[in-house]
């Protein structure tokens, strides 16, 4: 069994796509020219200058990657590593790939970097990548003068209001499949400015979900909801209160339960330590990267 989008796809992440799925030959426009134009300038800018992980170029990072894409049944995204803030970015409709910067590996232990990856590859399960170059493509064009502006308006501010939604979704993915909601949140924290060396005695978790709650109640009236859409509709990502919110309700949910046990076995397996790929009792080599498997390893299996 392996997920599916139906299975963690947040209610407002559906609404918002129905109505720009609505627009006439918007899809299939965007598809030749992501296919012709977008993916191929992305595919060289990430040759070019990123750095390309794998199981002999940064397998520390690139090894936590196959466990998630065994779980959510497809096939592995090109990965790369680049300089930059703390974020990460999930690029190319028929050539999936994710970008982490390298401001998030400095500041994320190897468990949130899993988790951020997990969130990535929801956005792939979820087949939000098209939208997702499709925003980038209207938010790039529509800087370029008023006129463009103006026209590309109406569509660009739906598509942000889309990708504000699709984060949702892929939140929920990855909390499935790191079978709590802790990591996730602690990336929320990770993003607001707590640093990796900070000491778990240094931060909590529940004063960070308390403080969700109570931002969310500086929205109930009508002037702080006027304030938060003066800055909103530039924003790619929601509010993080809002995630750590919607993390909370999510893993109480039969739903988070079913993907999460759905998830365990990939979670679990032994791998290999050089490429993350799963090993069996009767392997002397890694059938992925080739290096030979050492006693735990082995011993880990038969266990």
């Amino acid at each position: 069994m392996a997920f599916h989008p139906s299975d963690f796809e947040h209610p407002l992440d559906r609404s918002a796509r129905q109505n720009l799925e609505s627009i006439p030959l918007l899809r299939p426009a965007v598809e030749k020219y992501l296919k012709h134009f977008d993916e191929r300038a992305v595919r060289n800018w990430q040759m070019s200058d990123m750095l390309r992980l794998g199981p002999r170029q940064y397998p520390r990072i690139y090894r936590l990657l196959p466990p998630i894409c065994e779980a959510y049944g497809i096939e592995e995204p090109e990965l790369y590593l680049m300089a930059g803030p703390v974020n990460a970015m999930t690029m190319g409709h028929a050539r999936p790939s994710i970008t982490l910067y390298s401001g998030l590996v400095e500041s994320m232990q190897d468990d949130e970097i899993q988790a951020v990856l997990a969130h990535e590859c929801g956005h792939i399960v979820g087949e939000h990548v098209l939208l997702l170059q499709m925003a980038r493509v209207i938010n790039t064009a529509s800087g370029y003068n008023l006129f463009t502006k103006v026209l590309s308006f109406p569509l660009h501010r739906a598509l942000m209001a889309w990708m504000r939604m699709s984060e949702l979704s892929a939140d929920r993915a990855a909390a499935a499949f790191m079978g709590s909601g802790e990591e996730m949140t602690r990336t929320m924290l990770r993003i607001v400015g707590i640093p990796s060396y900070a000491l778990p005695s240094d931060y909590s978790l529940e004063l960070f979900a308390e403080q969700a709650v109570e931002a969310e109640t500086l929205r109930e009236s009508r002037w702080d909801r006027l304030l938060e859409q003066h800055y909103l509709p530039q924003s790619t990502h929601p509010l993080v209160s809002a995630r750590v919110l919607e993390l909370k309700k999510w893993v109480d949910t039969e739903a988070f339960r079913r993907l999460s046990a759905i998830a365990l076995s990939a979670r679990t397996a032994s791998r290999c330590e050089t490429c993350g790929h799963h090993v069996e009792a009767s392997w002397k080599f890694c059938h992925k990267c080739g290096r030979r498997l050492g006693a735990e390893e082995l011993g880990a299996v038969r266990a």
